[in-house]
């Protein structure tokens, strides 16, 4: 017998035989418990990876290593030492904010993939401010620039005029 249940009928106290041990089985709604009890109160934070794993697999059978290193990278108190990368101090990221309504717009095509049965559009153009989060979508043919120029002038002309409208730089925004 390698799993056996242990309790009454609605425990959920699976445990598993390991090299003549019976471990227990945890459930994934407490696998951050576990991880986070050992990480903390058990080891008082070590950033070892495989001590918090053999500490974990001596009682528990299937707690995943990607689970761990996963908790680990995010622990706050184990992020206070870590150094900064190099390339992280050379292009730190900068919040882009906007002042008022219509300062900053972003446009961008999305591909549905295959085109719609009873339409044939296959690409969304889509239109957002960054303020506001408040959009517009355009369902399209094709992704000519032609096509996306059009759908783009209708937009802007029911909508508040950017004082700066950002996209991927795409071929579709790139025509003549």
């Amino acid at each position: 017998m390698k799993y056996r249940l242990e309790g009454n009928v609605r425990s959920t106290m699976l445990r598993r035989q390991m090299k003549g041990k019976w471990m227990q089985v945890p459930t994934f709604e407490t696998v951050y418990d576990i991880i986070h009890k050992t990480h903390t109160a058990i080891l008082g934070h070590a950033k070892d990876k495989r001590k918090n794993k053999v500490h974990i697999n001596s009682m528990y059978y299937g707690v995943p290593t990607s689970a761990i290193t996963l908790y680990l990278s995010l622990c706050p108190n184990c992020a206070v030492g870590k150094k900064i990368s190099k390339k992280s101090k050379r292009l730190p990221l900068k919040m882009m904010l906007s002042q008022r309504v219509g300062q900053r717009c972003q446009v961008d095509l999305i591909d549905m993939g295959r085109p719609n049965p009873i339409t044939g559009d296959r690409y969304i153009l889509r239109y957002a401010d960054h303020l506001s989060a408040y959009g517009y979508c355009r369902p399209l043919r094709n992704r000519d620039s032609k096509t996306t120029g059009d759908a783009l002038v209708q937009i802007l002309s029911e909508s508040i005029q950017p004082t700066i409208l950002q996209s991927d730089n795409g071929s579709e925004f790139l025509g003549q």
